[in-house]
């Protein structure tokens, strides 16, 4: 009997960290599914990994839009039945700009909310 390969799911994972994890995880064998929210960036990133040998799938994700996250959540469980792991990447607006006495409290709200 074999083992079934690990399926993972990293957000926000065209560049950067999220696109390391999505390398790291299929080297080591994990089919992993690369999400972003740019369809062309999210594709050209996972396209980038395969000549590697990886196998790296795209799915379009915007972790802060409830349609996307249903939408991804089916496909996952249509083409795998499963999920192993969620690696949450995403993040926006890194605003060092902003001080407590004159925050943007909507810009705050939605940042965390994105990015928790």
């Amino acid at each position: 009997m074999t083992t079934p390969t690990s399926i993972a799911l990293v957000t926000g994972a065209n560049r950067g960290i999220g696109l390391e994890v999505c390398r790291q995880l299929a080297q080591q064998g994990w089919n992993v599914i690369l999400g972003a929210r740019d369809p062309a960036k999210g594709e050209s990133a996972a396209a980038a990994l395969r000549p590697e040998g990886l196998n790296v799938t795209f799915q379009p994700l915007d972790v802060s839009d409830a349609a996307s996250i249903t939408a991804a959540r089916a496909a996952v469980e249509s083409q795998y039945g499963r999920l192993d792991a969620l690696v949450n990447n995403a993040a926006i607006y890194y605003d060092t700009w902003q001080r407590a006495a004159n925050a943007d409290f909507a810009q705050v709200r939605q940042a965390f909310e994105t990015n928790t």
